[in-house]
């Protein structure tokens, strides 16, 4: 800049032209004071000029930039704690929001009732996107979900269950989640209109490394199950009613069972531990058998049995004579 010599020259000029025209020293003195005052101000405004022009790039937030109808276009907020960027559309219901502070990062699109989120904070994040009819989170959620989760928003959860132990949490109804909820682990969880979990599949806590699914009905009960055995090793199909299991298939032993109400096994049908052969016997309801019918090695054909428990005594019939029953299902 040459403002600055320009300034100087007025200023020497108006003190020798103050000078001269002073009529006593005391007045020459006073102009001078004057004069001197007035060059400082001078001085300090082409300072604050020079500054400015230094910092012509320099923009002190919050800000706003707006279009010529005054349409705010691009918005800029700060509060010590919070930043945030937010973009406008000039046309549609769009914006662009991006934020970052002390409770993590952000950043979300929107367009009229579609959204997209991406979330970081301390506790985890996670990536959620929605639109009037379903909204899907991937990540860890507000509600000690870890995982994939699939809701209907606008509506309150109908089960405490599907909150993840907060009612208050979950943004809608569940649909459907591949995740971990808390003390639980990794399932595969599937809905019905009103929010209650009717099939779920994951790890068996009660066969570690083992799977399982179940099926439950309008009640929230299971009533299907199909999974591993309590060793994890072999397979089970199960059938149930009021929570208890009415019938089960096994595949080792080979057997499928029928159960009372008290959970005993009053019919079972299957391979004999004695031979491959079949066999079949009822129970009474504690479980204990009073019939019981299959093939015998021995003679090479079939036997039936039935035992009195009042008179101790078994009656059998087969091939040979009655009461020669006792290898029966050998």
């Amino acid at each position: 800049m040459k403002i600055y010599p320009l300034l100087l020259l007025i200023a020497l000029f108006l003190f020798s032209h103050w000078v001269v025209l002073a009529e006593t020293p005391n007045e020459a003195h006073i102009s001078i004071k004057q004069l001197e005052a007035r060059i400082s101000t001078l001085e300090d405004l082409l300072q604050d000029l020079q500054q400015k022009q230094s910092n012509a790039n320099l923009v002190t937030a919050p800000f706003k930039v707006v279009d010529k109808q005054g349409n705010v276009l691009m918005q800029i907020n700060n509060n010590g704690n919070f930043t945030s960027l937010i973009l406008n559309s000039q046309e549609k219901e769009n914006s662009v929001v991006m934020a970052t502070g002390a409770y993590g990062s952000r950043l979300m699109l929107v367009d009229g009732s579609n959204s997209a989120l991406v979330e970081a904070h301390e506790d985890g994040s996670h990536i959620t996107v929605a639109n009037a009819d379903v909204k899907a989170l991937l990540g860890s959620g507000e509600d000690g979900r870890d995982g994939l989760v699939i809701q209907t928003p606008g509506i309150a959860p109908a089960a405490q269950e599907n909150t993840g132990g907060n009612q208050g949490a979950g943004g809608g109804q569940m649909s459907a989640e591949i995740s971990t909820q808390t003390g639980k682990k990794l399932a595969l969880r599937l809905s019905d209109d009103q929010g209650k979990i009717v099939v779920s599949a994951g790890s068996n806590p009660a066969a570690a490394g083992s799977g399982t699914v179940k099926v439950a009905n309008t009640k929230g009960e299971n009533v299907a199950f199909m999974g591993a055995t309590l060793e994890g090793e072999h397979g089970v199909v199960g059938v149930a009613k009021g929570g208890k299991d009415v019938i089960a298939l096994l595949a080792e032993p080979r057997l499928v069972a029928v159960y009372n109400d008290t959970g005993a096994p009053i019919v079972s049908m299957g391979k004999s531990d004695k031979s491959d052969a079949g066999n079949l016997t009822a129970r009474d309801s504690a479980g204990d058998g009073v019939f019981s019918a299959g093939y015998n090695s021995a003679v090479g054909g079939g036997d039936a049995c039935v035992y009195r428990a009042k008179r101790q005594n078994k009656f059998c019939l087969g091939i040979g004579l009655p009461g020669m029953m006792g290898t029966m299902g050998n």
